[in-house]
């Protein structure tokens, strides 16, 4: 029985690396379609278009507290992985596979900036599946160029929090009236 449960556990691994190696393809190939975007619009102007906006809030504005329960949700192992965080896309995978359904993301909080700032809206599952290992090479130049820092800061500022509320600052003050250095 244990002999069985360790090739079932092999070849799932494997399974997983050939998937990884199949994305990192379909990836770089998605890459050089939207290599052409990212020409037109370079990541340094996306970012200063971010920053000009009036509800910009820095980093330094907001409480320690709320970004440590951001990474806690949305990404725990924020400052230790490169923009790709294997772990969680595995462990997404194993319970979507359980669950028979897709029930959970992977995604980095790099990832879900690099989704905010460059791929449009998906059209159905192979779109999707198409767009995500572009993520992953848009995520990966992020944290080439940005420091972790400024890349959570980034992302609360462009993070659409519902309601109409887009940003850190919007969403303290439509969800909490408060301007986000008040958070709690």
């Amino acid at each position: 029985m244990r002999t069985i449960k360790k090739i079932i556990k092999k070849t799932i691994g494997v399974l997983f690396l050939v998937l990884l190696i199949i994305g990192g393809v379909i990836g770089y190939k998605g890459y050089e379609r939207y290599k052409e975007v990212l020409e037109k619009v370079p990541l340094q102007e996306k970012i200063a278009e971010i920053r000009q906006k009036p509800s910009y809030t820095e980093i330094e504005d907001l409480p320690q507290i709320y970004l440590d329960a951001v990474v806690a949700v949305e990404d725990k192992r924020f400052y230790h992985h490169p923009g790709i965080d294997p772990i969680s896309i595995a462990r997404a995978v194993r319970n979507d596979i359980r669950a028979r359904a897709l029930i959970e993301g992977g995604s980095t909080i790099t990832q879900q900036l690099a989704k905010q700032l460059y791929t449009p809206p998906s059209r159905g599952l192979w779109s999707r599946a198409i767009q995500k290992p572009v993520e992953w090479m848009i995520a990966i130049k992020l944290e080439r160029f940005y420091t972790k820092g400024e890349i959570i800061n980034m992302y609360l500022n462009r993070f659409d929090f519902l309601n109409n509320a887009v940003g850190i600052k919007t969403a303290a003050n439509v969800y909490f009236g408060k301007e986000p250095g008040n958070l709690e």
